[in-house]
């Protein structure tokens, strides 16, 4: 982090609620929340300067890498991993899961 004097460096050893120092894929939503996804899956959240682990019981990505992520005016957080397609509601703190067929089969559908 840059406060436009020093950086600050967030690490596993300072941070815990990062379990990784492998980051992968940042994202900041229109509510000014960043996003940070690990190479094993594990998301996070940094909000009014105190970092949140999004928990695993929630149903969040294990062992999979977090691609990218986008949300949309629904507040839900789309979440692309290296094998499938996760929607996390951040209201009810719930993922919800879509193999890559149920995506194919709704995209051919659709044309």
């Amino acid at each position: 982090r840059f406060d436009g004097v020093k950086f600050t460096v967030f690490t596993t050893s300072n941070t815990p609620q990062l379990i990784n120092n492998r980051i992968v894929s940042l994202y900041e939503d229109h509510h000014g929340v960043l996003w940070i996804g690990s190479e094993d899956g594990d998301l996070i959240n940094y909000q009014d300067g105190k970092f949140f682990l999004v928990k695993k019981s929630e149903g969040a990505p294990k062992d999979t890498i977090i691609v990218s992520m986008i949300m949309d005016k629904n507040d839900l957080l789309w979440v692309v991993t290296s094998t499938e397609l996760r929607s996390y509601d951040i209201n009810k703190k719930l993922f919800t899961t879509y193999p890559p067929e149920t995506i194919l089969k709704r995209r051919l559908a659709s044309t």
